[in-house]
């Protein structure tokens, strides 16, 4: 019930990213998480780099606070990477207490056999196994060699540099906004920032039919030069963007209507 996306565009002088409001919430393992679409975007802009994260919203603002003009692309994506890390090691300190009354550190170094019945050792490493704390980070823009780049950092705190497919998403819609983009052959070095800026709006819209993603939508726009631009739910140029995408899709319809009453004709009337 998330997405965040980025393209590179404009021959890489320019980078688009794109995303929903919705967020997962989790008060813990006694209740169930549910979805809800926050009033504010969840991705930002800072300088000549911008970041978008996925899934549980108590890990935003903490991650969020992190950032400044100041740091470089690959700071900040060591930085989500070491507090995905670190957030998961203190998950995982604390289901190793509640089981086995000891530390994580004394778990996994002593001779567990010895210390630990076996039926504690394997509820362990079933729950490490299955963890996940459902946050993902995507960080896009410009780096210190004034290169553009896209950048995901895994809810394990891997990262995978995707900046050579020349676009990426996460979260639950993520998958979908990629198909969008390699099924309509999307070249960064070929297409305008304009109409990049159109196709990430196209490929959002396209990811919320079949994965439940926020209606809500914002764009950034980040450039070689340094400058920046944001496209807010509540922004004209959202506006501009949602006519020009009800206008393509009416023309589609009554293209498809004429080609099918052009088959009928051609099929001399064994296709009613």
């Amino acid at each position: 019930m998330t997405l965040v996306l980025a393209a590179i565009a404009n021959q890489g002088k320019s980078v688009v990213m794109a995303a929903d409001r919705l967020w997962t919430r989790s008060m813990g393992s006694d209740f169930t998480e549910y979805g809800f679409e926050a009033n504010l975007p969840k991705i930002k802009c800072f300088g000549k780099y911008a970041v978008g994260f996925s899934g549980n919203a108590s890990y935003a603002d903490s991650a969020f606070a992190m950032f400044s003009n100041e740091l470089d692309l690959d700071s900040v994506v060591s930085i989500i990477s070491s507090f995905i890390i670190s957030e998961r090691e203190k998950i995982i300190e604390r289901l190793v207490n509640q089981v086995t009354g000891l530390s994580a550190r004394e778990f996994f170094h002593l001779n567990q056999d010895s210390v630990v019945p076996k039926e504690q050792i394997n509820i362990v490493y079933s729950h490490i196994t299955e963890l996940d704390i459902s946050f993902n980070g995507l960080v896009t823009g410009f780096d210190k060699d004034n290169k553009a780049r896209l950048v995901v950092i895994a809810s394990n705190g891997e990262v995978m540099d995707s900046t050579f497919t020349g676009h990426y998403a996460i979260g639950e819609g993520g998958d979908f906004s990629i198909i969008f983009y390699d099924q309509e052959r999307y070249n960064p070095m070929q297409i305008s920032e304009a109409d990049a800026v159109y196709f990430a709006f196209r490929a959002k819209k396209w990811s919320e039919a079949p994965t439940s993603v926020g209606d809500k939508t914002d764009i950034i726009i980040i450039r070689e030069d340094g400058t920046s631009e944001t496209i807010g739910e509540e922004n004209h140029l959202m506006e501009i963007l949602r006519d020009l995408l009800l206008d393509e899709r009416k023309k589609t319809l009554h293209g498809r209507a004429e080609r099918v009453s052009r088959l009928k004709e051609l099929s001399e009337g064994s296709i009613h």
